[in-house]
């Protein structure tokens, strides 16, 4: 299966839990979505393919929507 990565299309900005605190700073999100770990945190359970997502499942660390996640390289 393969995985979907958020960045660089999703931010973290400062005031979110990854992101490293620094005033006005932002970064491109890097989490990547597994299917094989799925999102537990979400309700996603292990093994659900990308296409298997709701549709308005979102990021967990900078909240971006499924459809701005691409294959990861």
């Amino acid at each position: 299966m393969d995985i979907y990565e958020c960045g660089p299309n999703g931010y973290v900005y400062d005031d979110a839990a990854a992101c490293d605190g620094s005033p006005g700073g932002s970064r491109p999100c890097d989490y990547a979505y597994d299917p094989a770990q799925g999102d537990p945190d979400s309700g996603i359970a292990p093994g659900t393919a990308f296409e298997n997502l709701p549709e308005n499942w979102t990021c967990p660390v900078c909240g971006n929507f499924k459809g701005k996640f691409k294959t990861k390289a």
